[in-house]
């Protein structure tokens, strides 16, 4: 199996944290290297920042968005559930990804 690798460039302060975060949750949202949805997925994907506070930063925030995710109300907009959902529909459309799919999926990896 061929490895992906992803790297992302940018300075300070234009969304690198969102865009590892959301990238981070879609890999472990929907599993890509496995046939079907494994919750601990999390421990086959390596992500790196390049100091202790910005890893701890990716983690947290991470942490916290497989919360909110997990416990978002119907009726409730979130802007990287929506990122999530938008890419994942279009990366993997044979899939059929929708809301509450991820919504249910967040609240077991978490």
């Amino acid at each position: 199996m061929q490895k992906k690798f992803n790297i992302y460039r940018s300075s300070a302060g234009s969304g690198k944290t969102f865009t590892l975060t959301k990238e981070y949750l879609k890999l472990v949202l929907c599993a890509p290297a496995f046939p079907s949805f494994k919750s601990d997925y999390f421990k086959h994907i390596l992500a790196v920042t390049f100091t202790k506070d910005a890893a701890n930063e990716m983690k947290d925030r991470i942490i916290n968005s497989l919360d909110k995710i997990s416990n978002l109300p119907d009726n409730e907009e979130y802007n990287l559930l929506s990122a999530i959902l938008f890419e994942l529909q279009d990366e993997y459309p044979e899939k059929h990804f929708n809301r509450q799919i991820l919504v249910e999926r967040a609240g077991k990896v978490f």
